[in-house]
C-alpha cells in the first residue's frame, strides 16, 4: 500500500515537472510570472515545501524498487533536507 502511494506521488511529480517545463518551453512570460507568485504568501510558500518534502519521502520509501537505488535515495533525501 505505501509502495503504491509513493509511486502515485513520483508519477505526479513526474508529470507536473513535464508540464511545467512545456509552460516554460512554450509561455515562458506565463512561466516567469508563476515563479514570481511561489513566494508571495505564507500558504504557497509552505505548500510547496510540503509537496517538496512529500515527493523526497516517496523517493526515499521507493528506492529500494527502482533501478537506480542510490540515485532515488540521495534525491529524496535532499529534498527533504531542503524542504
Amino acid at each position: 500500500m505505501i509502495q503504491t502511494l509513493a509511486l502515485g506521488v513520483i508519477l505526479l511529480a513526474a508529470i507536473w515537472l513535464a508540464l511545467v517545463g512545456l509552460v516554460m518551453a512554450f509561455a515562458p512570460q506565463r512561466a516567469v510570472r508563476a515563479l514570481a507568485a511561489m513566494g508571495s504568501t505564507r500558504a504557497i510558500h509552505f505548500g510547496e515545501h510540503i509537496a517538496r518534502a512529500t515527493v523526497g519521502i516517496a523517493l526515499v520509501l521507493r528506492a529500494g524498487q527502482s533501478s537506480v537505488p542510490l540515485l532515488f535515495t540521495i534525491t529524496g533525501w535532499f529534498l527533504l533536507a531542503s524542504s
